[in-house]
């Protein structure tokens, strides 16, 4: 019984345990409820404020989408603007850069033709400026020609003038009968020396040939008539044949001189000629000496030979003055030509000179 009642006694015991654990549990389980349910508020606010950053994070990320969007789009637009502008850009380039080379292919085809112009135009200049300064040489060199031939003409018309005047002078200084036999010897000798003058003018101007004839005839026939004054005055046989001599080397003075050659006569050249008549008339005047000595009568010193010198060195000096002025004339003209033009035409000026006896 005992045993029950400390069944029972144990029983309750634990009954009014179990009841105060129940209830401390149960207490415990409020309180862990509350807590929990505070907890769950707290946690509900924290998620609900949770949830409503999110969804504000949400429409956040949303807008800054749509803004992204809306950027996107935007910038595809500005670049797709961009795009266009520069591909415009970029098709009026290539068309001004196809534009520029037909202009540029025009542009060289006209270069190239211009250049075919330049070059022709350039051989036609070269021709033209050969062709103006040929003829202008030409132009130049005929009037020279025409300057040099009425220079020519009139040297030779004084030449012939001065040549005549010299001749006349030449043959007036003798007298076909002289008065004494000094005055005779004096005319011989000058008559003598005209001839050796007059084959000098020969040899420089080719002329005086019939003069020197007329003068030598002149001559015999004032030996004849002053061989008879001679023999009358000193009556010897060799006064006589001294002026018989004289008479024979007198006769075969001419222009232009001979030379018996094997059965025909040649003709020397007038610088030969002269030579020849120079010897003769010193041997002619050297025996006109020995007459004066053997009839007692000197020659007197004539003075033709001085005047005739005098007035060819004039006239010698004139020609050099016109040989100058040819010359410088000629250089003139041959500073625009080469150098073997040069020679050609020097070539030409000694020819021309030597034709006019310069």
């Amino acid at each position: 019984m005992l045993e029950v009642i400390v069944l029972i006694a144990i029983t309750i015991a634990l009954a009014y345990y179990v009841r105060d654990k129940t209830n401390a549990v149960v207490s415990q389980y409020f309180d862990l409820r509350q807590r929990i349910e505070s907890h769950e508020e707290k946690t509900m606010e924290t998620i609900n404020s949770f949830r409503k950053q999110l969804d504000n994070l949400v429409g956040e990320i949303n807008r800054l989408k749509n803004s992204l969007g809306q950027l996107k789009n935007l910038d595809e637009s500005a670049h797709s603007w961009k795009i266009k502008q520069i591909s415009e850009k970029i098709s009026q380039l290539e068309k001004k850069i196809k534009n520029q080379e037909r202009i540029n292919t025009k542009l060289t085809y006209e270069l190239g033709s211009l250049e075919q112009k330049v070059s022709r135009i350039e051989a036609e200049f070269e021709n033209l400026k050969e062709d103006v300064a040929s003829s202008l040489r030409e132009d130049i060199l005929r009037d020279l020609q025409e300057e040099i031939e009425k220079l020519e003409e009139l040297i030779e018309n004084r030449k012939d003038r001065e040549l005549k005047e010299f001749l006349e002078m030449l043959t007036a200084a003798i007298s076909l009968e002289p008065e004494t036999v000094q005055k005779g010897l004096l005319d011989i000798k000058k008559g003598i020396l005209s001839l050796r003058d007059l084959a000098k003018v020969y040899v420089l101007t080719g002329k005086g040939v019939e003069k020197f004839n007329e003068l030598r005839d002149s001559l015999v026939k004032l030996l004849r008539n002053m061989r008879k004054l001679a023999v009358i005055s000193v009556p010897e046989d060799e006064v006589y044949s001294k002026f018989n001599d004289i008479i024979v080397r007198v006769k075969r003075l001419e222009l232009p001189m001979k030379i018996q050659k094997e059965d025909s006569q040649k003709e020397l050249t007038p610088e030969k000629s002269f030579i020849r008549i120079h010897k003769e008339t010193y041997g002619i005047i050297q025996e006109l000496e020995d007459i004066a000595k053997l009839v007692n009568t000197p020659i007197p010193v004539t003075p033709i030979e001085k005047e005739f010198y005098d007035k060819l060195k004039e006239q010698f000096e004139e020609l050099k003055k016109l040989e100058d002025q040819i010359n410088q004339l000629m250089l003139r003209i041959n500073k625009s030509e080469s150098s073997s033009k040069s020679q050609t035409r020097e070539d030409e000026i000694e020819k021309l000179l030597k034709e006019l006896n310069l």
